[in-house]
């Protein structure tokens, strides 16, 4: 189920030589647990399913460039981190 909690969101970017890693926390948990849930698990069925498309939107284009998608949960916060290689200079 959706939260009634106003989304509060930090967005944090690092840099390394060959990577980009973007975080996106989402401080108030408004993101569905069924669509961590249906991401974490990279299926959905009339059982597990989530309530939009957003997430796999973000993760089928991270994993069709070769990135990766990861999810911290813990009783605060919910972070959807996305890692993907840095792209060279000039491209």
């Amino acid at each position: 189920m959706y939260s009634r909690a106003s989304p509060t969101l930090r967005v944090e970017v690092t840099a390394e030589d060959d990577t980009v890693c973007v975080c996106v926390v989402d401080q108030n948990q408004t993101i569905p647990n069924a669509d961590l849930s249906a991401l974490e698990q990279r299926t959905e069925d009339v059982f597990n399913h989530g309530y939009g498309v957003e997430l796999w939107l973000v993760y089928w284009l991270t994993e069709q460039n070769g990135g990766t998608v990861s999810i911290e949960d813990d009783r605060e916060t919910r972070a959807l981190e996305i890692e993907l290689e840095r792209a060279e200079s000039g491209q």
